[in-house]
Formats: structure tokens, C-alpha cells, sequence
């Protein structure tokens, strides 16, 4: 807290008010006044409006992330939901930019009581991976850097309760993310 930056780039207007922030994994929202919600993948570098089914100029006051949803809490317009997985969707404002993209193919995960094992997509095979796994409040619980070589990846979890959580896989541009349920 000793220094500050604005981190405020792709919000439609610098002087909205942020009524709250909400975070799950890697994926940062902010509630705005009458311009909705914003989604920042990458630490609040840039930022982009996700608002697909909200009415517009929605004023939007409260987040919260539960399970494979997030919530949003609107001045005189209720509460609207939207699952987490339609929001990683986000347009690249800027096409001569790579950016993680959520892989939309086929991924499998298996779990024992003491690891969890996912099955990666070819693209992912032999390269250098990020991987984080959270808890269903957006607590990072898990995280390292893996070099995949066969395919498949895996992950300790003895030690962790029964539960939902949010696995991200992150390497060559491809962003693989999935809800899983702990069972003991």
C-alpha cells in the first residue's frame, strides 16, 4: 500500500463508480455503476465490459462468485446470474496481441485420495504450464509451474477437505479451466 497505479484501461468511463470487486482464480469482476460489470484476466491491466443478458445501463452493486456462477446484485433490477465459463469469453480488443483463450475441447480430470490427474488436450503436451486450484471463495490454494511431457498432469491434494473447486491450467495461449468436486 505504500504506492498506487490506475489500473482503469477498457473501462468505458474512468469516472464510474467501482461498487465492488470479485475475484475467481486469475479472473478479476468489478461492479460498476450503470455501466455493469467488467472483467480483468490479466491483474487489471485492461479491462472488458461482460454484461450479455443484463439490461443496460444495469447499476450493479455487489458480486459474488458460488460454485460455477457469479452473482450480481443490481440497484432496483434483483439479482442476475451468469456462469463463470461465459465470462472467460472475452473479445481481444487488440487482434495483433495474443491472449489466453478458454480451450473449448475436451478435458478430463480423475481424482484418488491423495492425487488429481488431468488428461491435457495435444497442444498442451510437452510444454511449460501454469496451474492453479482454488477453493469455491477464489482462494488460490494451489499453484506451480509444470512441464507436461505425456499428456497428463498431476496435482497432490491429500491434505485438501471434499468440496468444489476451480482448476486453471494456463500455457501456449490456451486457457483450461474447470469446476471439480472433491470426495473422500
Amino acid at each position: 500500500g505504500t504506492s498506487w497505479a490506475a489500473v482503469n484501461s477498457g473501462l468505458t468511463n474512468t469516472n464510474i463508480a467501482v461498487q465492488s470487486l470479485a475475484v475467481s482464480g486469475s479472473n478479476i469482476f468489478a461492479a460498476t455503476f450503470y455501466s455493469g460489470v467488467f472483467l480483468s484476466t490479466n491483474n487489471g491491466t485492461s479491462w472488458n465490459a461482460v454484461n450479455t443478458g443484463l439490461p443496460a445501463n444495469t447499476g450493479v452493486y455487489s458480486l459474488a462468485v458460488s460454485g460455477s456462477n457469479i452473482f450480481a446484485g443490481t440497484w432496483g433490477g434483483g439479482v442476475w446470474y451468469r456462469p463463470l465459463s461465459e465470462m472467460t469469453e472475452v473479445i481481444n480488443p487488440n487482434p495483433q496481441q495474443k491472449i489466453s483463450k478458454p480451450f473449448t475441447g475436451e478435458f478430463k480430470i480423475n481424482h484418488n485420495k491423495t492425487n488429481l490427474s488431468a488428461l491435457l488436450p495435444t497442444a498442451l503436451t510437452n510444454s511449460t504450464i501454469t496451474v492453479g486450484l482454488f477453493n469455491v471463495a477464489g482462494k488460490e490454494i494451489y499453484s506451480v509451474k509444470h512441464q507436461t511431457h505425456n499428456g497428463i498432469l498431476n496435482i497432490p491434494i491429500s491434505g485438501l477437505p471434499a468440496g468444489r473447486y476451480l482448476i486453471s491450467i494456463t500455457g501456449r495461449n490456451t486457457t483450461l479451466s474447470s469446476s471439480i468436486v472433491l470426495t473422500r
